[in-house]
């Protein structure tokens, strides 16, 4: 079978488009649709398996654990991805907090600003004479 028809049937299959539909639909046979989506639901469950195993290791990290902790609980190649990944979000945490006490400090220097300006200006017209 060639890869378009098989790329057609994945699609069809991914529809839940019944299979006695796809078999009248690309002339295919039922064996072979059967097979088809069999191997599908399998790598459908591999990713399921995967997208939780993925997230076992966030929790992981989330507590404190380090990678080397986990290194014997889950694939190696597995638990690296997953602290690269990690590693970029705290990274972006940081940088995100960086920027907000960067905001804050300028803020609170410019209200000192504001502040020292008023105050130097009541000094100056008490030193000049002004009464207000």
């Amino acid at each position: 079978m060639d890869s378009k028809k098989l790329a057609k049937v994945r699609e069809l299959l991914k529809r839940n488009i019944p299979k006695s539909e796809i078999s009248r639909e690309l002339k295919i046979s039922r064996p072979t649709i059967n097979k088809i989506a069999k191997e599908f639901n399998k790598e459908i469950k591999e990713k399921k398996l995967d997208i939780e195993l993925e997230k076992q290791i966030f929790k992981e990290f989330s507590i404190g654990k380090e990678p080397a902790d986990l290194l014997l609980k889950y694939p190696k190649t597995k638990v690296l991805s997953c602290w690269e990944i990690w590693l970029e979000v705290v990274e972006g945490k940081i940088r995100r907090d960086i920027e907000f006490l960067k905001s804050l400090e300028n803020e609170k220097k410019e209200k000192l600003k504001e502040i020292i300006d008023k105050v130097s200006s009541v000094v100056s017209k008490k030193v000049l004479g002004f009464d207000f």
